[in-house]
Order: structure tokens, then C-alpha cells, then sequence
């Protein structure tokens, strides 16, 4: 009896937050007019440093730093040197060349222009 009881208040809250919904909304999500909405707390501080033009960032180092794999695990047109992370030796950092045995089957974990840039971030070349 217990059980039939409690499935039955169940129920009823259910049918009661649902007609509260529809009758609260009446089926449209929109804004009104008259509808406010209040913010309470401080404004953030405005940064009374200036912005810091293009020319001044240093381009060098976002370059060498590599770039994310596309989707499907490929190296994106002019970053054809994958980087991967070696599991055998411990987590080891490495580059392997396009042309090398094991290049199709390894999954880069970054991309990189040249050999240069992969050892400027720290890889060295696979072995």
C-alpha cells in the first residue's frame, strides 16, 4: 500500500511543476518587456594598461611553439613534422620527420614547421 502511495505523490508533484511551468511561461521563452534583471556585486576594474599593439608580439616564439593536430590526427599544410610523446622512454618528447618508418602511424600531439622549431619547444629527433 505503501509503495502504490508513494508512486502516486510522485506523480502528482511531477503534474504539478509541469502545469506551474507551462502556466508560468505559457509556452514562450521570449523576454519582456518589463522583465528586469538585477546584478548585485562590484564592476570589474578597468585595465588602465594600454592595449599591446601586433607589431609588438613576439611572433618568433608562437611560431616555434607548434600547433594543434587537425581533426583525424593530421599535421595541417606546412607543419609536417609530427610531435609525439615517446611512452617507452618515460615520456620523452619527440619529432619524427615525414619519410620515417613509424610518420603514418604516430599520433602528433603538436605539429611543427622545421626540426628547429621542434627543438626549440624542447623534442628531440626520433630515433
Amino acid at each position: 500500500m505503501r509503495r502504490g502511495f508513494i508512486s502516486i505523490s510522485r506523480l502528482l508533484i511531477v503534474g504539478v511543476v509541469i502545469a506551474l511551468v507551462i502556466a508560468g511561461c505559457g509556452g514562450d521563452w521570449t523576454e519582456r518587456e518589463t522583465q528586469v534583471t538585477k546584478v548585485s556585486g562590484p564592476l570589474p576594474a578597468k585595465s588602465t594598461a594600454p592595449a599591446q599593439p601586433a607589431e609588438s608580439l613576439d611572433l618568433g616564439r608562437i611560431q616555434h611553439e607548434g600547433t594543434p593536430p587537425q581533426v583525424g590526427n593530421t599535421c595541417p599544410t606546412g607543419y609536417d613534422i609530427k610531435g609525439a610523446i615517446n611512452v617507452v622512454k618515460f615520456g620523452e618528447q619527440m619529432y619524427i620527420m615525414p619519410g620515417s618508418s613509424v610518420y603514418d602511424s604516430t599520433t602528433p600531439q603538436k605539429c611543427f614547421a622545421s626540426a628547429e622549431d621542434a627543438e626549440k619547444s624542447g623534442y628531440v629527433p626520433y630515433e
